[in-house]
C-alpha cells in the first residue's frame, strides 16, 4: 500500500478515540460527557442561536460568551440542519482530527519523498500523542480546527516566503490569504502567529501582501466587535477579555516585571513547552552556521514558533487540561521534526548510530532524552486523564446542570461554571466570573466586584440561588445564605471538588434544603451531600 504511514496513523487515532469513548460512556452511568464545562458553553450558545435566534448562553439575551466565535457558528449550523444534541461537537473533532493527520502527512513527505516509511509512521504518532490530539478531541472545542489551520498557514507561509521569485496571485499565496482569518476567528491567539508572519513578509519587502494579510486577519476582530457592541458587549469576547494579560505600564519595574519575570515565570511553570522552545532555537541557531540561511523553509518555521511561542507566554495562558498551549505543541513538535529530517535515512539507506558522539555530547543527549520524557510524559497523563476528568464533570456540572432544569426553570441562578447547566437548564444565568456578561467581566478583570451594580444584576434577573465555588467568591458570599455543598471523589479537573449552594433569601433556605434532600437520590454515589 503506498500511503500506508497515513493509513495506520489514522486507524491508530481512530481506534484509540472509541476506545476513550467507550470507557468515557461506561464511567458515566451511560452518559457521554466532555473534559471541560467550557464546551457546553459553545453547545448552550449554539443551541440557543439554532432554537431562539439568540447569540447567548440563556436564550433571554445576547452575551459574548465565545471564545470562539466562528466553532460556536459550526455547531450552531449542525444544530440547524440535525437538531441539538451532545454527540456533534465530538465527530466534528473526530473528522476534522483526521484531517489533521492527513495535512502532517502531506508536509512531511513534501519535504523529503524519499523518508523511509517507518520513520513517517514514527513521526505521525509522535505528533498526534504529543499535541496531544486525542484530549483535545474531547474537549469538544475548537483545538482541532485551530491546530489544523496554523498547520497549513504556517507550511504555506514558509514556502511563500522561501521563494526567491514572489506571485501574489500564486495558489499558495491565494490559499494563505483564505485562511488567515479562520486562523484568527477559530482561536484569538492566532494573532500571534498571523502577526508574526505578517511581520516576516515586511521584512522580504513584499509589503502589499503583508498589509493584505493583516487587514485579513483584522476583519473578523472587526465584525465580530461590531455586532458585540451594538448588543451591549465589548469589543472582545468576554471570556478573552478577562483570561488575557493586558500590561499596564507605570515604571520600569512594570515593564521588566510584564516581559521579564512574568514570561520566564510561565515559561518554568510549563515544562513541556520552554524545552521545546530551546530545542527550536538551538535548531535553528545550529542549522545556521551550517549554511541555513534565515528564508530558508524550515528556518522560517522554526522562527515563527519560536516568536509566537514568546508572544503567547506574555498575552495568554497555558494549562486548563492541556488545550491553550497544544497548538504551540504542535507548530513547534512539526518544525523540530522537519529539521531533523535532514538527518534520517532515506529508504534503502541504513541509520548509523555515532556511539562515540553521543557520548562526546552528553549534554545534548541528556538534554534531548529531557525533551522527549516531558513531551510523551504530558501525552501519557493527558490521555489517561480523559475518562476521570470527564467524570468530575458528570459528577459535579452535569450534575448541577440536572438539578436546575428539574427545579429552576426559566428562573434566576448565579453561578461559576456556565456552560453545562446552560445546556441543559432554561435559566436566567448570572456568570460571577464574567464570561455571560461584560458588566460582570470589567468587575472581575478590575479585582473587585461592585456590590451595587451586582445586586442590580442579581435583581434584574430575580436571582434565586446560586451554585458556586466558595473559595473564589469570598468578599461577596457573606451577604447570601449558606444553605449545602456537593463534594466528588478523585477530582484532577474542576478547580474545586466541593460546590456550595446558596439563596439570595433567607427565607428561600427551606425550600432549597427540600429540593437538594429530593434530589438527592439521583446523584451518583460516590458524591457527597451536605447539608448546613
Amino acid at each position: 500500500m503506498k500511503h500506508w504511514p497515513l493509513t495506520l496513523a489514522v486507524t491508530v487515532f481512530l481506534l484509540v478515540s472509541c476506545l476513550v469513548y467507550t470507557a468515557v460512556v461506561i464511567i458515566n452511568d451511560g452518559h457521554f460527557i466532555y473534559v471541560l464545562d467550557d464546551p457546553y458553553i459553545h453547545m448552550a450558545m449554539a443551541k440557543n442561536f439554532a432554537e431562539y435566534g439568540v447569540w447567548g448562553v440563556t436564550k433571554y439575551e445576547f452575551s459574548s460568551s465565545s471564545s470562539s466565535p466562528l466553532w460556536t457558528s459550526l455547531i450552531s449550523a449542525v444544530y440547524i440542519s440535525f437538531g441539538v444534541n451532545d454527540i456533534s461537537p465530538l465527530l466534528l473533532n473526530i473528522i476534522i482530527g483526521s484531517l489533521v493527520i492527513f495535512l502532517l502527512y502531506r508536509i512531511i513527505t513534501s519535504y523529503q519523498p524519499e523518508l523511509k516509511d517507518s520513520y513517517v509512521l514514527l513521526m505521525l504518532l509522535a505528533i498526534i500523542f504529543i499535541t496531544p490530539l486525542i484530549p483535545m478531541v474531547f474537549c469538544g472545542m475548537e483545538h482541532t480546527a485551530h491546530i489544523f489551520v496554523c498547520f497549513l498557514f504556517i507550511w504555506l507561509a514558509a514556502r511563500s516566503l522561501s521563494e526567491k521569485e514572489f506571485n501574489t496571485v500564486s495558489f499558495n499565496s491565494i490559499v494563505l490569504l483564505a485562511v488567515v482569518p479562520f486562523v484568527v476567528f477559530l482561536r484569538y491567539e492566532g494573532m500571534f502567529l498571523v502577526f508574526i508572519v505578517t511581520l516576516l513578509f515586511l521584512f522580504k519587502k513584499r509589503i502589499g501582501f503583508s498589509f493584505l494579510l493583516g487587514i485579513l486577519a483584522v476583519i473578523p476582530f472587526l465584525i465580530y466587535g461590531a455586532v458585540s457592541v451594538v448588543n451591549g458587549e465589548l469589543w472582545l469576547p468576554n471570556s478573552v477579555y478577562v483570561k488575557g494579560s493586558i500590561p499596564y505600564f507605570k515604571s520600569l519595574d512594570d515593564i521588566l516585571a510584564f516581559f521579564v519575570y512574568s514570561n520566564f515565570k510561565k515559561l518554568i511553570g510549563t515544562p513541556s513547552i520552554s524545552l521545546l522552545l530551546i530545542a527550536a532555537i538551538f535548531m535553528f541557531t545550529a542549522r545556521y552556521r551550517k549554511g541555513k540561511g534565515l528564508w530558508e523553509n524550515v528556518q522560517i518555521m522554526l522562527l515563527i514558533f519560536i516568536s509566537m511561542t514568546v508572544l503567547h507566554a506574555l498575552f495568554a495562558r497555558f494549562g486548563f487540561f492541556f488545550r491553550y498551549e497544544a497548538y504551540l505543541i504542535a507548530v513547534g513538535s512539526l518544525a523540530l521534526v522537519l529539521a531533523m529530517i535532514e538527518y534520517l535515512p532515506r529508504n534503502g539507506e541504513k541509520i548509523i548510530i555515532n556511539i562515540a558522539l553521543l557520548r562526546k555530547n552528553k549534554t545534548i543527549s541528556a538534554f534531548c532524552l529531557l525533551l522527549v520524557l516531558s513531551l510523551a510524559g504530558r501525552g501519557i497523563i493527558a490521555l489517561g486523564k480523559i475518562p476521570i476528568a470527564t467524570k468530575n464533570i458528570y459528577e459535579q456540572q452535569y450534575q448541577m446542570g440536572l438539578f436546575l432544569k428539574k427545579y429552576y426553570q426559566g428562573q434566576g441562578v448565579m453561578a461559576n461554571d456556565i456552560g453545562v447547566i446552560n445546556y441543559l437548564a432554561d435559566i436566567k444565568c448570572v456568570d460571577l466570573m464574567g464570561l455571560g456578561k461584560s458588566e460582570i467581566a470589567l468587575m472581575v478583570k478590575s479585582g473587585k466586584y461592585n456590590k451595587y451594580e451586582l445586586d442590580k444584576f442579581l435583581s434584574a434577573r430575580d436571582v434565586k440561588i446560586g451554585i458556586l465555588y466558595s473559595e473564589w467568591f469570598k468578599t461577596i458570599i457573606y451577604q447570601w445564605v449558606p444553605v449545602g455543598s456537593w463534594k466528588i471523589k478523585n477530582n484532577v479537573n474542576c478547580y474545586s471538588d466541593t460546590v456550595s449552594f446558596y439563596t439570595t433569601k433567607a427565607s428561600d433556605k427551606n425550600e432549597l434544603v427540600a429540593k437538594l434532600k429530593k434530589f438527592k437520590t439521583a446523584l451518583p454515589l460516590l458524591v457527597e451531600q451536605k447539608i448546613y
